[in-house]
């Protein structure tokens, strides 16, 4: 075949054509994939900082146990001895 046949230009530009394509499509789908990874750690940070808030207060709280309670609908004193017999703790607010 020489270089000037129809058949092989054509089957040469069919080929370009399609890897821009596939090319091009691809480029969108891991865009979105990264995106879609990227919230997700971002959803994953904002919960680890929520921990990390959560365990200072309550290391603040245990290393001053003279603070006020939580409020009105903290537990009586004497919950924890009936929760220690089987009974059931209160429901969480």
């Amino acid at each position: 075949m020489s270089t000037g046949d129809p058949i092989l230009v054509a089957l040469q530009k069919l080929e370009a054509n399609l890897f821009e394509r596939v090319g091009a499509e691809m480029g969108r789908q891991l865009d979105g994939f990264r995106l879609d990874m990227n919230a997700r750690f971002d959803a994953i940070e904002v919960r680890l900082e929520r921990l990390e808030t959560e365990y200072h207060m309550i290391v603040a709280a245990l290393l001053n146990p003279r603070a006020p309670s939580a409020g009105p609908r903290a537990a009586p004193a004497e919950a924890p001895a009936a929760w220690a017999r089987g009974a059931s703790a209160p429901p969480r607010s």
